[in-house]
């Protein structure tokens, strides 16, 4: 007869326990995984992140550390130092380089002139002159009878433009004399030419033409003389006549100088080149009115000028330079470039701006000086300007606090500054503006901006 017993059995678990286990950690596993994401998402969704950034200070000049976490930065002054936080394994780099500072602008004359006599004159340089050339006036008729007046004299031809000159080269002026009155009853002298000749040029501007006078005859009649009061005429270049004296009138055509090749008055213009006196130069004799000489004709006037105005170029704003570094880099030195100087004498560039450096991975190179003579002016304009460059603007973030953003770094003269310097302005990388320049004055470049290093995590 078969006998069964019980057998020892050692003690564990059946495969459904184990699967029912198994289950259970899944769940667990599974909805643990979906927290971390959705606090994740979250965090990322409302922009969570820990800035660091090395600049330098603009009033002490000394790098300084702005960081959400001051564990993470120290400075000496001269470099920061980022010193990574643990476990962080991303961080992304910006570098930005100093801007250029901008060039100055230029205003200089060179100039000879004269009312009386000859002159010489050699350019010190070659370049565009405005020449004026105005003959002398005609003398006055005079008069011993009768009640109407004697003739004036004719007003000097003009010549006035734009030539070139050349340097070392010389160049003679010579301003006519005016013509004598008529005495009593004679016809007024005429005015002598006036001239700018040498180098290939020969410009003329004849004299005016005496008046007649008027002389008794007989018993009641009143004759008039051989006079006729004709204004000069001109060669050479571009010019005017001067002006006829009226018969029985006065003897000068009041701001007969002032016209040009078109008959317009440039009176405005020609007063800057010439002075208060433009009204009076080479003005024709008045005609006798009672039994007195004629006026004496006014001399001429001969004048070279060159007023050449240049503005400066702004600087160029700072390069700018990314990296993203997967794992941390470590305690790592970083420098910021100083902004370029923008130029303090006249025509002068700017200085470039400095590099910025992230250890030795990371390195932006600054902006561009500003070049000198960015600009010129004109030299038919009576009140010559000519605009700076403006300077590059700011790469950096316009989020970034305590930087100002709403300026621009504008040259001078321009329509965002009046002023004759360049404007420099505090935004991390920025241009310096370009001097600007007009007839009686030049701008100094704007310097530019430090740069700036970036971190975020």
């Amino acid at each position: 007869m078969l006998h069964f017993g019980l057998m020892d059995r050692k003690k564990g678990f059946s495969l459904a326990e184990a699967l029912i286990t198994l289950l259970i950690i899944c769940i667990v596993v599974a909805m643990t995984m979906h927290m971390l994401s959705k606090n994740r998402k979250f965090k990322k969704k409302t922009g969570e992140q820990t800035t660091w950034a090395c600049t330098i200070d603009p009033d002490t000049g000394k790098h300084i550390v702005i960081s959400d976490d001051p564990a993470t930065g120290e400075t000496d002054g001269s470099s920061c130092t980022f010193i990574p936080p643990k476990n962080v394994s991303e961080f992304t780099v910006l570098a930005i380089g100093g801007g250029g500072g901008g060039a100055s602008g230029s205003s200089s004359t060179y100039m000879a002139q004269t009312r009386d006599g000859f002159i010489n004159f050699v350019p010190p340089i070659t370049g565009d002159y405005y020449i004026i050339v105005v003959g002398g006036g005609g003398g006055g008729g005079g008069k011993n009878c009768g009640d109407d007046a004697a003739q004036g004299g004719g007003s000097g031809g003009v010549v006035a433009g734009v030539f070139q000159l050349k340097g070392a080269t010389t160049y003679t002026l010579t301003a006519g004399k005016g013509g004598t009155g008529g005495k009593r009853a004679k016809t007024g002298g005429e005015g002598e030419q006036s001239s700018f000749t040498g180098g290939g040029l020969n410009l003329i501007a004849g004299g005016g033409k005496g008046g007649y006078g008027k002389y008794k005859k007989g018993l009641f009649r009143c004759n008039k003389g051989y006079g006729e009061g004709k204004g000069g005429t001109y060669s050479g270049g571009p010019g005017s006549n001067g002006e006829d004296a009226p018969y029985g009138g006065y003897g000068y055509a009041p701001g007969y100088v002032c016209r040009d090749v078109n008959r317009q008055c440039l009176v405005a213009g020609l007063a800057d080149r010439i002075g208060p006196s433009v009204q009076d130069i080479g003005k024709g004799g008045l005609g006798a009115q009672g039994h007195t000489s004629g006026g004496e004709g006014l001399p001429g006037f001969v004048k070279a000028v060159y007023n050449p105005i240049y503005s400066g170029e702004g600087g160029r704003s700072g390069m700018q330079a990314y990296y993203t570094y997967k794992r941390s880099p470590g305690k790592t030195k970083v420098v910021i470039g100083k902004g370029g100087k923008g130029a303090t004498l006249e025509n002068a560039d700017g200085l470039a701006g400095e590099a910025s450096r992230f250890g030795d991975r990371v390195i932006a190179a600054g902006g561009a000086g500003g070049y000198k003579e960015y600009k010129n002016g004109s030299l038919d304009d009576p009140t010559p300007k000519v605009e700076g460059g403006d300077g590059g603007s700011s790469p950096a973030p316009r989020t970034l606090k305590d930087y100002d953003f709403s300026t621009e770094p504008f040259g001078g003269l321009t329509a965002g500054n009046s002023s004759l310097d360049g404007l420099t302005i505090n935004a991390p990388g920025a241009g310096g503006g370009g001097g600007g320049a007009n007839g009686s004055g030049w701008g100094k470049g704007g310097d530019g901006a430090n740069g700036l290093v970036l971190i975020t995590w």
